[in-house]
């Protein structure tokens, strides 16, 4: 019984301290800068999106973890991810009628990023990556370079095959992967 009070609590301090690593690496300057992606909440909901569905991808796959908690980790992290964007949304002032169907908008987003994400770093598809890549992150830039879009679908490929790396333990223990962007 007791057990299950030590799993809860095992799974929110990992999922916490996650989110936190994610969104440090969502907020890199080079992302930014070198990267070109756009420095607004579009940008920002695009990169937080990005790091945070590749790394819930790779922990979903994780089958034969002992701590059978960390199967319900993407779904914890999925829920901070969305109470902190909640939060965020309200101190940039937007009003309490209008947050539901901005949340409803971020979430279909996000779902569509998870599956589209998912489906070609688990092939390893870097042209597709790159179609991917521009439709989400680089669709309303005016003028994106094809190197650009490349390098950003070989940072992403790079990154998931380093969540994909970590080990059951390293994730129990609230550990991303990282590589610089």
């Amino acid at each position: 019984m007791f057990s299950f009070f030590k799993n809860r609590a095992s799974l929110r301090k990992a999922a916490d301290a996650q989110y936190k690593a994610l969104l440090d690496q969502a907020r890199h300057e080079a992302l930014y800068t070198d990267y070109a992606v756009s420095d607004d909440v579009t940008g920002r909901f695009e990169m937080i999106a990005l790091h945070t569905s590749l790394f819930m991808v790779a922990v979903s796959e994780k089958t034969d973890c002992d701590e059978k908690w960390i199967r319900k980790l993407p779904q914890k992290i999925f829920d901070v991810v969305f109470k902190d964007l909640d939060r965020a949304l309200r101190e940039l002032g937007i009003g309490d009628l209008s947050v539901p169907k901005k949340m409803k908008k971020f979430m279909q987003s996000f779902n569509g990023r998870i599956t589209t994400y998912g489906d070609i770093v688990k092939r390893g598809d870097e042209d597709a990556m790159k179609q991917a890549v521009f439709r989400n992150i680089y669709a309303e830039s005016d003028a994106v370079s094809d190197e650009v879009v490349a390098k950003m679908a070989r940072y992403i490929i790079r990154l998931y095959t380093a969540h994909e790396a970590l080990s059951c333990t390293e994730v129990a223990a609230g550990k991303v992967g990282a590589v610089k962007p």
